[in-house]
């Protein structure tokens, strides 16, 4: 059966042993012997944990058809146990299905499959302890090796050498863990990388000085990247920073900074970049006048004209248009238009003994 949304919280323990927040479809297949969950895709922060007796967990990788190597931490909960960590083409639920496969032994060792067997070693493994393992993949040869590094040592031992598919594939594209029900507790594991790193994010448009507030787009050029951003000042990670949905609009002057992470990929670098709102704008003056004077002078003539006459400049006004040195019917002992002495603009209609109005209308110059 499949459920379209994720499970509500809390999970219903009594009908799955183990709960999952997902964002896909969770697909749960039931065998003869015991249920088995696939899941499509792990989501980015999380680490994968296996129950004895509960399943395989597979999550999706980065596609591979070439050579490559993948890392990643196991924690086996208990030793001794029967733990597998497998990479394969497509979701397994079957050892057979897998072509690479490492190891937590029932006998307390680490071991890796090679062909048709595993093969035995003497590096003996401990419950609690993360293992970080290490293995170089030659797709085209069928073959890959197997190299351990216990927690708190610098030492990498070698568990297999040109170990050969357990079946052939020319792609793999998940990885799997699993206990069975014949060893106990748990097996984890954590950051799972095929060496390749995410493309850090970029902003558009670029960070710099804005008169209003820009709305910023956040993209990666990494196919199903997501992305986290902060916008004060802290660093983002996984688990840290809001998940990017949509441009984001800076209305004051704000620090940007964004990751971008997927599953099988190392985490992209930090971008980061500073919108400045408004203060930083920087402006140019082009053209200005202070009417700085005497009482009674007139504006600056490099700076203004005049437009004269009458007529009604075309909606019915009654006032005829003067210059500061205009005639009849304008008065220059009196003018329309001077400066008062104090640094403002007088422009005033005035109207005469016959009944005639004047005033002013000027024209800026240039």
């Amino acid at each position: 059966m499949k459920t379209p949304n994720p499970i509500p919280s809390p999970c219903r323990k009594s009908i799955f042993p183990r709960c999952y927040h997902l964002k896909q479809n969770l697909v749960i297949v039931f065998g003869l012997a015991a249920a088995s969950l696939l899941l499509p895709e792990k989501t980015p922060a999380q680490c994968l944990t296996a129950t004895a007796g509960g399943g395989w967990q597979n999550a999706v990788m980065t596609s591979q058809t070439g050579s490559f190597t993948a890392t990643f931490d196991a924690t086996p909960s208990a030793s001794p146990t029967n733990s597998v960590i497998a990479l394969s083409n497509g979701a397994q639920t079957a050892y057979a299905n897998f072509a690479c496969l490492v190891r937590f032994n029932p006998t307390g060792q680490i071991d890796a499959y090679n062909g048709t067997g595993y093969v035995s070693t003497t590096i003996n493994y401990s419950a609690g302890v993360s293992y970080h393992f290490r293995l170089v993949v030659n797709l085209a040869a069928q073959t890959y090796s197997v190299y351990v590094t216990p927690a708190g040592s610098s030492t990498e031992l070698t568990v297999g050498l040109n170990y050969a598919f357990r079946i052939s594939d020319t792609t793999l594209n998940y990885w799997g863990v699993y206990v069975n029900s014949t060893g106990s507790g748990t097996d984890t594991v954590c950051n799972f990388s095929t060496g390749l790193q995410a493309a850090a994010p970029s902003f558009s448009p670029a960070p710099g000085a804005y008169g209003s507030a820009p709305s910023v787009a956040i993209t990666t050029s990494t196919s199903g990247a997501s992305i986290r951003y902060t916008t004060d000042g802290s660093t983002p990670s996984e688990t840290a920073g809001t998940i990017y949905s949509g441009p984001i609009f800076t209305r004051s002057t704000t620090t940007l900074k964004a990751i971008a992470y997927a599953s099988g990929y190392i985490d992209s670098a930090g971008a980061s970049g500073t919108y400045s709102i408004g203060s930083s704008q920087t402006w140019a003056l082009t053209w200005s006048d202070e009417f700085n004077g005497l009482a009674r002078s007139v504006p600056d003539s490099s700076k203004w004209n005049y437009d004269v006459g009458g007529g009604g400049w075309g909606n019915n006004e009654l006032e005829y248009y003067c210059s500061p040195t205009s005639g009849t019917p304008c008065n220059p002992g009196n003018p329309n238009i001077s400066i008062d002495g104090n640094g403002n603009l007088v422009i005033k209609a005035i109207k005469d003994s016959s009944g005639t109005w004047t005033s002013g209308r000027m024209i800026s110059s240039g």
